[in-house]
C-alpha cells in the first residue's frame, strides 16, 4: 500500500528543501566573508591592484619627532613571510608592532616619518592611517 504524500508529507521535498537551506546558508556565509574582506581592504585594494607601495587616500605626513599608527595591508602570500618583509624594511628604524591580524592580511604599526617612507616604498602593500573610531 502506497503512502499518500498529502497525509504523510513528501520526504523527497523535505530533503530538497534541507539541501537548499544548507546551500543558502553556505552562500550567505561566503558572501559575508567576502564582504568583510572587501571592507577590510577598502580603498587599499586599488593600490594593491595597481602595484601598491602608496598610501591610500591623501598623503600621510608625520612631523619629524612624531609617530603615527598605521595599518599596512598586504596581498596574497605567506602571512609570516609578508610580515617579515615589512618588518625588514623597518630594520634600524624606530617602530612598534601594535597588532597582527589573523583574518585580514595586515599589520598595525607605530612608525615615525622615516618608517612611513620605508613602508610606502615597499611594493605590494598599502599604508593607511589607523584612525580610532569611537563606539556608537
Amino acid at each position: 500500500m502506497k503512502k499518500s504524500a498529502a497525509v504523510h508529507g513528501d520526504d523527497d521535498s523535505v530533503d530538497i528543501a534541507g539541501r537548499y537551506a544548507r546551500r543558502l546558508r553556505r552562500a550567505l556565509a561566503v558572501g559575508a566573508v567576502l564582504l568583510v574582506a572587501a571592507s577590510a581592504f577598502g580603498a587599499g585594494s586599488a593600490g594593491l591592484a595597481q602595484g601598491g607601495g602608496k598610501a591610500a587616500g591623501a598623503d600621510i605626513v608625520i612631523a619629524q619627532n612624531d609617530t603615527q599608527l598605521v595599518i599596512v595591508q598586504f596581498g596574497p602570500g605567506s602571512r609570516e613571510q609578508e610580515t617579515r618583509r615589512i618588518l625588514a624594511a623597518l630594520d634600524g628604524l624606530p617602530h612598534r608592532i601594535v597588532a597582527q591580524f589573523e583574518v585580514t592580511p595586515a599589520i598595525s604599526l607605530e612608525v615615525n616619518a622615516a618608517g612611513l617612507a620605508a613602508l610606502e616604498a615597499l611594493p605590494g602593500v598599502t599604508v593607511t592611517i589607523d584612525t580610532p573610531v569611537p563606539p556608537q
